[in-house]
């Protein structure tokens, strides 16, 4: 059988200079990274793009005298100056570099002076407290990280970033569960953050834990909130997908009722996907999960079956519609030929595979010609393309395969 992962990434932030490497991080960005450093240039501004390149890197130790060098010279400015837009802004990340090198290095009681430095001056911005709380946490004071992200959700008890911003910390840190509780906590405040993002990474953490029943009624619960969201559709039949992948999947042989749940994973999968492309009838994304789910349920039933041709000839219809919009994509044509070569039209499979490869060589595709030119006993094309994935786990039976094509070579039988 073979497998098509669909990869989708999306990232949640936040507002400001919160960003997570482990625990904790450097800046988001650099505020001055397209100003050229000329002789008008003020030093605090070259120190602190110095600082910057270092912590980008994870040099801490690089780091913190350039820092420390651009918070001397902004030391010097009057308060006034101080407030002004852009000063403030290189001030406030200066500080908060600081705080952060330190906290990465270990140093605790430096890294405190600096974020409560930071906390005193913008008592307002959840990011001191947030990165304040990732840094104690990493240095395994887990009670006075708690206390500074219970400030960061009572700055704007209405707000759900600091929820968010918790729940990612914990992620990072292998804690899902907390992660989970908070990304509930968040989306109990704001059910539509970031259009939907926050449903979405409740989600991806309840697949990292392995809780795909968990999985399945985050997005159900999106779907419901966002009704009009083609994306929610599509989450939620990834979601019934991968579920009933999973079904039976430690067993060396499905039994009559692992297929039937496997099949009525794949029927959600199918129903859902056609609800998105009602609301986005041009979704690539969508199209190739429904012909995907098709395929996978076409392979639950024996060859030459209705049901194994219905399901693989809704695919096609869906797939040469998937290439006449989007004609340059890859997915397309190695999903079109597998439907075709379940269908035994072997021409349209090898063309369609080829097709596939010569805009992105892809292992989908060399393990369709593989299998069509095994079926015809073209030994050395077909040894040809299994060759070339050979070593991808997702193809286990190819090296199988390839000792059956040399013992045909060789004439043995």
């Amino acid at each position: 059988m073979k497998k098509l992962t669909l990869i989708v990434i999306l990232i949640i932030g936040v507002a400001g200079t919160f960003l997570l490497s482990g625990c904790a991080g450097t800046q988001e960005e650099d505020p001055f990274g397209d100003t050229a450093i000329v002789e008008t240039t003020p030093p605090y501004v070259v120190a602190y793009n110095k600082g910057y390149t270092q912590a980008a890197a994870r040099n801490w130790a690089g780091a913190v005298p350039f820092y420390e060098e651009a918070e001397s010279h902004l030391m010097k400015l009057s308060e006034e100056q101080l407030k002004e837009p852009g000063t403030e802004n290189i001030y406030q990340k200066t500080l908060m570099g600081l705080a952060l090198a330190y906290g990465n290095m270990g140093n605790i009681g430096k890294s405190s002076g600096y974020f409560k430095k930071y906390i005193n001056r913008w008592p307002a911005d959840i990011n001191g407290y947030l990165n304040y709380g990732a840094i104690l946490e990493k240095n395994g004071q887990s009670e006075e990280a708690f206390a500074q992200y219970t400030k960061a959700m009572n700055v704007n008890p209405e707000s759900a970033v600091a929820e968010f911003a918790l729940a990612n910390i914990y992620r990072q840190d292998g804690r899902l569960d907390d992660a989970i509780t908070y990304y509930k906590k968040g989306l109990a405040k704001d059910p539509g953050f970031q259009d939907g993002n926050g449903w979405f990474q409740l989600g991806k953490t309840y697949e990292e834990k392995g809780d795909y029943d968990g999985q399945i009624k985050a997005y159900e619960e999106m779907a419901q909130v966002r009704p009009d969201d083609w994306q929610a559709y599509f989450y939620l039949a990834d979601a019934y997908l991968t579920k009933g992948m999973k079904v039976g999947a430690d067993k060396a042989r499905l039994t009559s009722a692992d297929r039937e749940l496997r099949i009525s994973y794949y029927d959600k999968a199918i129903s859902t996907d056609k609800k998105g492309l009602s609301i986005k009838p041009d979704s690539a994304q969508i199209m190739t999960h429904l012909a995907s789910s098709l395929i996978r349920k076409a392979e639950m039933y024996n060859k030459g079956t209705a049901q194994y041709a219905k399901n693989a000839e809704e695919a096609i219809g869906v797939l040469e519609q998937f290439t006449t919009v989007y004609p340059d994509n890859e997915k397309g044509y190695a999903l079109l030929a597998d439907a075709q070569q379940k269908l035994r039209n072997f021409t349209g499979a090898i063309a369609n595979a080829r097709k596939s490869l010569e805009i992105l060589d892809n292992p989908y595709a060399h393990s369709i010609l593989g299998d069509v030119f095994f079926i015809l006993e073209r030994w050395q094309e077909s040894k040809a393309h299994y060759q070339a994935i050979a070593n991808n786990p997702q193809y286990p039976y190819v090296r199988g395969r390839l000792e059956i094509i040399e013992a045909r070579i060789r004439g043995e039988y």
